[in-house]
C-alpha cells in the first residue's frame, strides 16, 4: 500500500465512521428515514458528480433491476435501520456492531457461494463475534425498552451489508459501462 492509498483508506474511515456520529445527532432531530433519505442523497450525489467527471458509465438500462436490489440491500436498508438504531444506542457502539458485516459476508458467502466455510474462518467469525461483543460492552448502554430492538436494528443493517456483498459477487450478469476508454473483458 503506497502512501496516496493509506490516505484515501484513512479518509474513508473517517467518512464512514463518522457517518454514525452524524446519525446519532440527526436521526432524533429529522427522524430516522429522513436521515437515511439524506445520507443516500448526498452519496448518490456525489457518485453522479463522479461518475460525469471520470466518464464512467452504469449501464443502467441493462442493470437497473440489479442496482435496486443492492440500492436497497446494500445503502437504503442499512441506512434506515441504523438511523433508526440511533435514537436509542450511541454511535461508538453502532460502529462496533457494524464490525460484523465481513462476518455476515463470510456466512452468506459459505451459504450461497458455496465458498468453503474452514476451520480457520470458523474460528475467525467465533473470535470476530467475542470481539464486537467485548467491545461494544452493552452493560453499559443506557437501559431503554428499545435498546434490544436498536441493536437487532444494528445487526440486521450488518447482515444486510454482507448480503449484498454476496449478491454482487454472485451476479455475473451485473457489468458495468466504460471507463476511459476500457471495456469490461466480461461485458
Amino acid at each position: 500500500m503506497n502512501l496516496l492509498q493509506a490516505v484515501l483508506l484513512l479518509c474513508l474511515s473517517a467518512i464512514w465512521g463518522g457517518s454514525f456520529m452524524f446519525m446519532r445527532y440527526l436521526s432524533p432531530i429529522l427522524g430516522p428515514a429522513l436521515t437515511a433519505d439524506l445520507r443516500m442523497l448526498i452519496a448518490g450525489a456525489f457518485l453522479l458528480a463522479l461518475f460525469a467527471a471520470t466518464g464512467f458509465r452504469l449501464g443502467w438500462k441493462r442493470n437497473w433491476n440489479r442496482f435496486i436490489v443492492i440500492g436497497l440491500v446494500n445503502s437504503g436498508l442499512p441506512f434506515l435501520l441504523f438511523s433508526f438504531a440511533a435514537l436509542y444506542v450511541p454511535a461508538s457502539a453502532e460502529s462496533v456492531l457494524n464490525a460484523l458485516s465481513p462476518l455476515f459476508g463470510a456466512v452468506f458467502s459459505a451459504i450461497w457461494l458455496g465458498e468453503a466455510l474452514t476451520p480457520r474462518k470458523s474460528a475467525g467469525l467465533v473470535i470476530g463475534a467475542a470481539g464486537v461483543a467485548a467491545i461494544t460492552s452493552f452493560g453499559s448502554l443506557p437501559s431503554s425498552p428499545m435498546l434490544l430492538p436498536a441493536i437487532l436494528a444494528c445487526i440486521a443493517a450488518t447482515a444486510c451489508y454482507g448480503l449484498a456483498g454476496v449478491y454482487i459477487k454472485g451476479s455475473s450478469r451485473l457489468r458495468v459501462g466504460k471507463i476511459h476508454g476500457i471495456r469490461d473483458p466480461k461485458a
